[in-house]
């Protein structure tokens, strides 16, 4: 571990600002109630789920103003630092040289690995939700104790109203998915998507 991680490992307490301090070594960085969390490199088929699911984003929200961004820090807090697999975010966002402002963050996406299956399917939900950010994503390459069908499986949580409703789609069928793309209730869009293209090589 670089001197730079070894030195940051001493403090108390860590800010999002302290994840630019971290080494780049291929491994994710993140801060949760002022603690450092982290997570080894992800395996090959969660990157090629993200990249895929990146490249179908980007052309549908660039031209409704917003970017589809893998890998970005959150400031959700000045202690909370996450950093989804991807996100939708502001396009003005994009000139930033920090963490992302939380206003401008629309929609997160969790590609759930061995490593990080309690962040990405209870801790990180509630703190976005908790934050504010109208939609979230959970990616599924694996079965669950609950869920042993088709993979990979799309579980969308969006704000609606005062509460949160969820839409699932399994690998095999064509499934309307939310996205926000904007702060507002009307900034959602559906996108028609297959998770099974997601994983096909």
């Amino acid at each position: 571990m670089s001197e730079a991680a070894l030195l940051l490992q001493k403090r108390e307490t860590y800010t999002v600002d302290d994840l630019f301090a971290m080494p780049d070594d291929g491994r994710r960085y993140e801060v949760f109630g002022g603690a450092l969390h982290v997570s080894p490199a992800p395996a090959t088929m969660h990157q090629i789920a993200i990249s895929k699911l990146d490249r179908l984003l980007g052309p549908i929200v660039e031209p409704l103003g917003a970017l589809s961004v893998p890998g970005v820090a959150v400031r959700v807090s000045d202690e909370d630092g996450p950093i989804p697999d991807l996100a939708v975010i502001g396009r003005y966002a994009g000139d930033l040289g920090g963490p992302v402002p939380l206003d401008m963050v629309y929609t997160t996406v969790e590609v759930v690995s061995p490593s990080s299956t309690l962040m990405d399917r209870t801790l990180k939900p509630a703190l976005y939700g908790d934050a504010g950010i109208p939609c979230y994503w959970r990616v599924e390459l694996k079965p669950t104790r609950k869920y042993k069908g088709p993979l990979p499986l799309v579980v969308v949580r969006v704000a609606d109203g005062d509460g949160w409703r969820t839409v699932e789609a399994a690998a095999g069928t064509v499934a309307d998915l939310p996205v926000a793309v904007g702060p507002k209730a009307d900034d959602l869009i559906t996108i028609q998507l297959d998770p099974g293209t997601l994983v096909d090589l």
